[in-house]
């Protein structure tokens, strides 16, 4: 165990050393913010209120999406990290560390545990931010498990996203070539997690196809954990079928052949995907090594 803690400690430090790749990984976290108060607020404030006219749903609107730009600052955050994987690789760096008597394993999966520890880390900056924002402009108020329930979910959306870069990095050649594929998939899936445009306007077969999408399935278990405290306040003394209709336009939940899915089968969704993943992670590891 100290060989693998020893390795990502100095991936790390290579990453916080390289200036412009940290710079970039904070823009990227500035820059999905902006997007969301420049363009995208007003017109799904718009939006929400043509389903429920209620006096928060300014509030409502922001918890929902924030949340979900924070699950994009994972993903771009990992892209970060795991740039440095490719260059060890294109620099034959890491031949030198395979020909240490370390497993394989050991040596890849410090690559992908620095990776999980850069995404937190800017997803917690991200995080705590939004609830600093939330806390001073609204009557913020989320129950400690909801809480607490959200940033797990920002974990787990930290995994999967630095996992499926992983995969996808052992088939990449260049360091450009992964920067390119990486922003590419980053502006994908501000489109499949409902960053850009609300989930519940897709129809019903692509939230279906989005179901078997690991980082939809997050971002709609994370928004609804996180919203519907608000939510309930919103529809108070509003017949019940107005709570579901937002939660399935905003994407707090997915249909899967017609039938929403509730948050306990959400859960089932994203754990199952998530051993999926690993599985194929770890062949692909042994089959490319």
């Amino acid at each position: 165990m100290k060989a693998f803690f020893n390795l990502v400690n100095r991936h790390l430090i290579y990453f916080f050393k390289d200036k412009i790749n940290v710079l970039f990984t904070v823009i990227s976290l500035i820059v999905v913010l902006s997007l969301y108060f420049l363009f995208i607020k007003d017109f799904t404030i718009d939006a929400i209120k043509q389903v429920c006219p209620a006096n928060n749903i300014e509030q409502f609107t922001d918890q929902s999406m924030l949340i979900g730009l924070i699950l994009v600052t994972g993903f771009s955050a990992s892209l970060g990290m795991l740039n440095l994987f490719i260059k060890d690789i294109s620099n034959h760096v890491i031949n030198d560390f395979l020909i240490t008597p370390h497993y394989k394993i050991t040596i890849y999966t410090s690559y992908l545990f620095a990776s999980v520890v850069i995404a937190l880390l800017f997803s917690t900056l991200g995080f705590f931010l939004i609830l600093f924002y939330l806390k001073n402009n609204y009557s913020f108020n989320i129950t400690t498990f909801n809480l607490i329930q959200t940033y797990f979910l920002i974990i787990i959306n930290c995994f999967v996203s630095s996992l499926l870069l992983m995969i996808i990095a052992f088939f990449i050649k260049t360091s450009q070539s992964f920067a390119t594929i990486g922003n590419l998939g980053a502006t994908i899936i501000g489109f499949i997690i409902g960053v850009y445009i609300p989930l519940g306007y897709y129809p019903d077969t692509i939230q279906s196809i989005l179901v078997m999408s690991p980082l939809s399935t997050i971002a709609c278990a994370t928004r609804n954990v996180f919203t519907i405290d608000i939510l309930k306040d919103i529809t108070f003394n509003l017949p019940s079928d107005v709570m579901h209709e937002i939660q399935k336009v905003f994407g707090c939940t997915l249909s899967f052949n017609n039938d929403v899915l509730s948050l306990n089968q959400l859960y089932q969704v994203i754990f199952g995907l998530l051993f999926f993943i690993i599985v194929v992670y770890i062949i692909i590891q042994q089959l490319k090594t």
